[in-house]
């Protein structure tokens, strides 16, 4: 008897193991099924069923870790994704791009993400070129009016912001040069005025300095007229 009962005990036990190998498997092939269709939510709970029902299950504790893990990205990436929509909403361009492929980089299944992320390209492109143009016509308005100062602030800003635009570098350029031009007139007339006020009193040498020191400083054209300045007072 004790031997039939052993027997009928071992019987059993197999039996319901293979009762619980066939209940994890369903649930592993449900939370499958649920994680192709990406309700990472429903794969977990499915998942964590498969765990209960058999702790001893390695594929069941495995495929529980893998799909809390898919379960996080996937809510980072939606998480992602409305950041960008906010950013967008505020005009926020460049960071609501940065998020959007954030969202994309983080779960390359996302259907969602990837367009996100592939329609603020574009219109960040779109701004990009709108924001060129304008830029353009406020430098070259601001250069117009000679408001060299300003235009130079632009255009560093702009050349910051668009370093591959030739033309912005271009007009930063002419408006250095323009303000480097009004500078050295106006050393150089300061220069000269100080040279004829010294050669009213008698002194020669120090006026003769002056406007050496001028013109060593700013040799150019403009400069180099108060030569015959020069040669007058010596």
């Amino acid at each position: 008897h004790k031997g039939a009962r052993a027997l009928l005990d071992d019987v059993n036990k197999q039996h319901h193991e293979s009762k619980v190998r066939e209940k994890v498997r369903s649930l592993l092939n449900e939370a499958g099924q649920k994680s192709r269709e990406r309700r990472f939510r429903d794969a977990v709970s499915l998942l964590e069923k498969a765990h209960t029902t058999d702790p001893a299950s390695s594929e069941a504790t495995q495929r529980l870790v893998e799909a809390r893990s898919a379960l996080d990205k996937h809510e980072e990436c939606t998480r992602l994704v409305k950041k960008a929509e906010e950013h967008r909403r505020r005009g926020e361009l460049d960071a609501a791009l940065t998020a959007a492929v954030a969202a994309a980089e983080m779960d390359p299944g996302d259907a969602g993400a990837a367009r996100a992320a592939g329609l603020l390209r574009i219109e960040v492109e779109a701004d990009g070129k709108r924001r060129v143009i304008v830029g353009l016509a406020q430098a070259r308005q601001l250069l117009a009016e000679e408001q060299f100062v300003a235009a130079e602030a632009l255009l560093i800003s702009l050349t910051g912001r668009f370093p591959d635009v030739a033309a912005f570098q271009t007009l930063l350029a002419y408006a250095r040069n323009e303000l480097s031009a009004r500078k050295r007139k106006l050393v150089v007339e300061q220069a000269r005025n100080e040279t004829i006020r010294r050669a009213a009193f008698g002194e020669y040498a120090q006026a003769l300095k002056t406007i050496d020191q001028a013109l060593e400083q700013y040799p150019d054209r403009k400069s180099t007229r108060l030569n015959s300045s020069h040669a007058n007072i010596s």
